[in-house]
């Protein structure tokens, strides 16, 4: 019989050239008030000295090496090692405070158990140690009320990015009927992953900010900063995404009508993009796949720069970058 009360959770750990940070994740698992876990630690392929750092803590940690690979692939490979009823995620730049998990199954308790993932909330905190919540900027926690139970969570999650990785404990069952991280995916993996665990059960929610998420300067080219500097490909992930999603036989009719509005809006920014980089020829045909299948006033606006002078269409493209980002929140949006 499967104990309710104190389930084994499997936390994963996966890591690449980041051993100056890996250890702080680690000791930050290792101080869990929760005492029923295994860390599993995946080397994706690191050349640095991670493996040197790590030797110290092998009689606590499952260790994996892999050829580098990519996050999603250390991800499913930390995932198919694991025996935990419940998985957990915890990036290697990253930390949790003590009483993370222990919060987590006790509320998971309280809902009797009926549901296949709980989060937190979070702090991000940057080089220069400003904080900022996680839930309180993307205006989750003024938009809803909600506290404990969300029952169909995929429009919170498409609209707040309720649940982020490092703030998740998931049903082992659930990602595998989700299908696990997408190794095609460099850049949203996670938001790919969390909106078809969305489709798996309701999810619990604790307002606490039991996690601290990182934003530092490093040498290495951080997933964050890919999303900034490679915005092409970032745009392109979550076109990517959506329109896989919005394939999907398990949405609502209203999910389903959210998740194209939401693939069109991406690509709309993909368009804009495009023409920002002078790319019309690209963005003309993006654009006018997209407007046969969904005509809108703002599709078609910027399918009309396509007709215009590269120098200009950039400019407004630019321009309309700069407005879009002063005036919105920091959510999952570019335009």
């Amino acid at each position: 019989m499967k104990n309710y009360f104190n389930p084994l959770i499997s936390v994963i750990i996966p890591t690449y050239n980041r051993a100056r940070y890996v250890t702080r994740a680690i000791d930050s698992a290792l101080a869990q008030t929760y005492k029923n876990y295994e860390i599993i630690v995946v080397n994706d392929g690191s050349t640095d000295n991670t493996r040197e750092v790590l030797e110290p803590y092998f009689t606590k940690i499952n260790y994996v090496y892999q050829d580098n690979q990519g996050v999603s692939s250390a991800r499913n490979t930390g995932i198919q090692h694991a025996t935990g009823e419940w998985i957990a995620f915890l990036d290697s730049d990253d930390e949790w405070l003590p009483e993370k998990l222990s919060v987590q199954m006790h509320e998971i308790v309280q809902s009797d158990n009926n549901v296949c993932l709980h989060t937190t909330n979070h702090l991000v905190i940057h080089d220069q140690n400003n904080k900022t919540n996680n839930l309180d900027i993307t205006g989750f926690s003024k938009a809803t009320e909600i506290v404990n139970i969300v029952e169909r969570p995929l429009k919170y999650q498409i609209k707040y990015g309720l649940a982020r990785t490092p703030c998740a404990v998931i049903k082992h069952e659930a990602l595998f009927d989700a299908g696990l991280f997408d190794p095609e995916l460099s850049l949203y993996e996670d938001q790919d992953l969390m909106c078809r665990l969305a489709l798996q059960g309701a999810w619990g929610v604790s307002k606490l900010e039991l996690v601290r998420v990182y934003r530092r300067e490093e040498d290495i080219l951080s997933l964050s900063k890919q999303r900034i500097n490679k915005p092409l490909k970032s745009i392109e992930s979550l076109v990517y995404l959506y329109e896989k999603l919005s394939k999907n036989s398990q949405l609502t009719p209203e999910e389903k009508q959210l998740v194209i509005k939401t693939l069109y809006s991406y690509i709309g920014t993909l368009g804009m993009e495009l023409i920002k980089m002078k790319e019309k020829s690209k963005a003309y045909f993006i654009l006018r796949q997209a407007l046969s299948q969904n005509i809108s006033l703002k599709l078609l606006l910027k399918y009309s720069l396509t007709f215009f002078p590269n120098n200009f269409a950039s400019w407004v493209a630019s321009s309309w970058q700069r407005i879009r980002q002063s005036t919105k929140s920091p959510r999952l949006n570019f335009y």
